[in-house]
Parts: structure tokens; C-alpha cells; sequence
């Protein structure tokens, strides 16, 4: 699997966090007061060929997470990484999420719908 090629930008309403994902292990803990008060969570990459993706979460809990898709053992395994928010609107969990595939296709989805296109591709 290929290292995943963002830094994650935790924007606040006084300071900017920049943190080289992958580089940086406990980065969760040494900014949690930054990410339960951001405004705007940002992948930014770090090569010219892939999107910025931003999500504002001022007044929502942020979401950022990965998952690897693929069977145990198995050579062929991808990784995507999800960004957004989640609230409580009307006493139901509501929830935005971005996925972010290893060539920069980015879906908008509760669960990404196209991991099945990127596991058959021939390489």
C-alpha cells in the first residue's frame, strides 16, 4: 500500500496546527484542545497532482480515520482515508463524510461505493 501523500492542517479560530501524516505518531493526543476547537480540518498534498480536501467543522466533532479494504493475506489491499463531520440534528446522528482514494478521486458517502473498481484495476 502506498504511504498516504496529505499533511493534516487543524485550522482554529487563533492558531494553525500542520501535521505530516504517517511522520508523526500520538499527533491525535498532542492535538486534541486544537481538534475539540477547529474550525476547518484540510488535507493538504504533498505532490501537485492530488486535490486539497477541506471540510469545515466549527460546531461539529470532526471525523478522520482510515480503513483498508481487501482480504487477509491478500496482496492487493487499498487504503482510503475519511474526513468530515458528524452532529446531533433533531436527536439523530448526522454525519458528512469525505473519502480520499490513493489517486485522488474524492466521494462524498457514508461508505465509499467505488473501492471495488480501484481492487479490480489491472496495474
Amino acid at each position: 500500500m502506498n504511504e498516504f501523500q496529505y499533511d493534516l492542517i487543524i485550522q482554529t479560530k487563533t492558531r494553525e496546527a500542520v501535521i505530516k501524516l504517517g511522520a508523526e505518531s500520538g499527533w491525535i493526543e498532542r492535538f486534541r484542545s486544537a481538534l475539540d476547537s477547529a474550525t476547518r480540518l484540510t488535507l493538504r498534498p504533498r505532490s501537485e497532482n492530488l486535490p486539497t480536501v477541506s471540510v469545515r467543522t466549527e460546531g461539529r466533532r470532526w471525523i478522520f480515520f482510515s480503513r483498508v479494504f481487501g482480504q487477509i493475506g491478500a496482496e492487493k489491499k487499498i487504503r482510503l482515508y475519511a474526513i468530515g463531520w458528524q452532529d446531533t440534528v433533531g436527536g439523530a446522528n448526522v454525519k458528512a463524510l469525505l473519502w480520499i482514494y490513493p489517486n485522488g478521486t474524492i466521494e462524498l458517502a457514508e461508505e465509499p461505493s467505488f473501492v471495488h473498481l480501484f481492487m479490480n484495476k489491472e496495474e
